[in-house]
């Protein structure tokens, strides 16, 4: 697989896994939208989110099945990147690359304990009490059932685009 290629498969897993984390950031922007935030917002710690509270909000919002999802489809993707341009090495040695090199990209775990970590960082615990009602409704739960078949939709957008960038087609002179 060329390191062009690559580079659009990665950033690809990372587009396909903002939706999920860019809907909690906007219904907390929802919920504070009268206080402005500076960008290193600096939350009292005895008022941040609690690492129990984001742990719920993240199961509620699905973050880890989505995650897995992402991963999948990108390993997918991966795999048929490197058996376009390694046909001699055969489906089973381009799947275990592609699984490979995920395992080595992106860490589940570690996401999470990030995504916690900053959080924490800019959103109180009334603020992720307000998201998790919010994942608690029935817009809420909609959302989640829907975001996946939206993010769907939008990924070959946003990878065609990459690629073109990647990739301009030649000025005709």
């Amino acid at each position: 697989m060329t390191k062009t290629k690559f580079i659009a498969a990665v950033i690809g897993a990372g587009m396909m896994l903002m939706p999920c984390m860019g809907v909690a950031q906007a219904a907390a922007a929802d919920q504070t939208a009268a206080v402005p935030v500076a960008a290193e917002a600096a939350i009292p710690v005895d008022q941040q989110a609690t690492k129990e509270q984001l742990t719920k909000l993240f199961e509620l919002m699905q973050v880890k099945e989505h995650m897995a999802a992402t991963i999948q489809t990108v390993e997918k993707q991966l795999f048929a990147k490197a058996t376009q341009s390694q046909k001699s090495q055969g489906d089973v040695a381009g799947a275990a690359i592609a699984s490979k090199l995920m395992e080595q990209l992106i860490n589940p775990d570690e996401m999470l304990a990030d995504m916690i970590a900053i959080y924490q960082k800019h959103l109180t615990r009334s603020d992720v009490d307000g998201m998790i009602a919010f994942y608690n409704s029935p817009a809420g739960q909609h959302w989640i059932a829907v975001q996946p078949v939206i993010t769907k939709e939008y990924m070959p957008i946003i990878m065609k685009r990459v690629q073109e960038r990647l990739h301009p087609a030649p000025v005709a002179k």
